[in-house]
């Protein structure tokens, strides 16, 4: 298992961008992203290593999926998931 870093809840609180709801769907679209990653990369790099290094990286790696999370949603509107669509 790995450590737990509160960088998890820093990328809620900014993808969410100051609403209630954006912080609840931010929450689960990272506990989900995070668990996946954690769950699946460990295979996934597995197969594709031949020295099974790759299981190492996995759990780094999926946190970073959570910082791409992060970029993805705030590239387009920069105020999370809380932006007036006009």
């Amino acid at each position: 298992m790995g450590r737990e870093h509160p960088h998890p809840r820093f990328v809620i609180i900014v993808i969410a961008g100051g609403s209630i709801r954006g912080a609840f769907v931010a929450a689960i679209l990272v506990g989900m992203i995070d668990t996946l990653g954690r769950a699946f990369l460990p295979d996934l790099l597995a197969a594709d290593s031949e020295f099974g290094r790759g299981v190492d990286a996995a759990p780094a790696l999926s946190s970073m999926l959570i910082y791409l999370l992060m970029a993805i949603v705030l590239v387009p509107g920069q105020r999370g998931c809380s932006a007036n669509r006009r």
